[in-house]
This record gives C-alpha cells, sequence and structure tokens, in this order.
C-alpha cells in the first residue's frame, strides 16, 4: 500500500531525542507488528493543505509503500500504523492516507507528474535533503567557514547542496526491511552486471570466426 502519515508530538520527540530517528521507528515496526516488506522516507517539509507551509523537526512525518498482510483488513492496518507511529493530530483531512499502488496514481515532482509507485518513491524522496538536515543529522559534517575566498562563493551558491551532503543523507532518511535490502542490492549488482557485459570488448579470436564464418557462407 502506499501509505502518507503524520506521526505523535511525543513519539515524534522521542525518535529526535534518540539520535537514530531511523532506527527508533524500525524497531517499532517490528515491535508491533509491521514486520512485512516496507519502505519509509522521513519527510519535514510541510504544505499549505498539511496545515502550512515549513520546514523542521517539529513536522516530521513519513511516505511509505508498505504491505498489507493477505486477509488483513484495512481498519487492522491502519490500526497497525497508529501503533507505531502513535495518535497524532491530523495535518489535513486524515493522520494515514492508504492508498492502492496502481499506475493511475500520479505525483508531482519538479514540475512534472510521475506515475506509479516509482513516482511516489521519487514524491517522497524530493524532500531528503531537508529531512536530514531539520533532523540534525548533518552536525558533524557541516562545511568549513575557512575556505579561500575563491571557494566561497561557490559555497554560498551550492548552500542547500552543501549542508544536505547527498552522497549521505538517504541513508539516514529512508528505512526499509532486510528482504527488500537484499532484493534490491541483487536488482542493482544485476543491472550493473548487465552494463558492465554490454561495454565489455569481443575478443579478436570471437570477431575472426564469425568473420570466417560469414565468408563461409
Amino acid at each position: 500500500m502506499l501509505v502518507d502519515g503524520h506521526i505523535s508530538q511525543r513519539l515524534k520527540a522521542e525518535a529526535i531525542a534518540s539520535r537514530d530517528p531511523k532506527g527508533f521507528f524500525n524497531k517499532r515496526c517490528h515491535d508491533y507488528g509491521l514486520s512485512g516488506r516496507r519502505l519509509i522516507v522521513y519527510d519535514t517539509v510541510t504544505t499549505n493543505e498539511m496545515g502550512g507551509r515549513g520546514a523542521s523537526a517539529a513536522r516530521l512525518h513519513f511516505h511509505g509503500i508498505i504491505e498489507q498482510p493477505d486477509g488483513m483488513r484495512r481498519e487492522e492496518f491502519i490500526g497497525r500504523l497508529e501503533a507505531v507511529f502513535g495518535r497524532a493530530s491530523v495535518m489535513g483531512k486524515r493522520q494515514f492516507h492508504v492508498t492502492s499502488p496502481n499506475w493511475k496514481n500520479y505525483f508531482t515532482f519538479g514540475g512534472v507528474q510521475v506515475h506509479g509507485p516509482l513516482g511516489k518513491l521519487m514524491y517522497a524522496i524530493k524532500h531528503s535533503g531537508s529531512a536530514y538536515v531539520s533532523l540534525g543529522l548533518n552536525e558533524a559534517g557541516k562545511r568549513s567557514r575557512k575556505a579561500p575566498a575563491s571557494r566561497r562563493a561557490c559555497n554560498r551558491g551550492a548552500q542547500r547542496l552543501a549542508k544536505s551532503n547527498p552522497s549521505h543523507f538517504n541513508r539516514a532518511v529512508v528505512f526499509f526491511d532486510r528482504a527488500s535490502k537484499q532484493a534490491g542490492e541483487r536488482a542493482f549488482n544485476a543491472w550493473v552486471a548487465a552494463e558492465r557485459a554490454k561495454r565489455r570488448p569481443v575478443p579478436a579470436s570471437t570477431v575472426n570466426s564469425v568473420r570466417d564464418m560469414v565468408i563461409a557462407v
């Protein structure tokens, strides 16, 4: 299921205080029976439809692609979500927005409509950098102010990028179950191997053999 949800203020505070909000809710997923396939992305940016625009740790909510077990009713599934994330004050129409994944669903990303589960994922991660900074996860990685003058202007121009430390922020604000991680790694490695095979030069002996066969024909 595609899930957008809000988190109780108490659990937000506990997660942020733990300095590992990813691990905090990952453990709660296991403790409260939400241990199936799942991919959850934190977001700290809200819109007018969610009670006003802004970005802060206090606005922490999430976007997810979460497995609803076979035979489980929607009400029970939402009950599991509430057990994990607490009962939150609602920003918008409801605390949890749950929909079945299909290719008719679309999401706006960079002014472009993206469809289906992959579109949902792209939509979910667009605020990852802001969430990373809002949750105070980059405190040890701030840029030095002692950069030479020739680089200071570039650093100012790329301030958001520098603060978000994009090579690392996804691992802190995105979490998933072990089976999904392993399946993703296998698929990625298979894709890399296939791309390398395409670029691998063909041995001269093979080229000569094929040429000789063509000439013979």
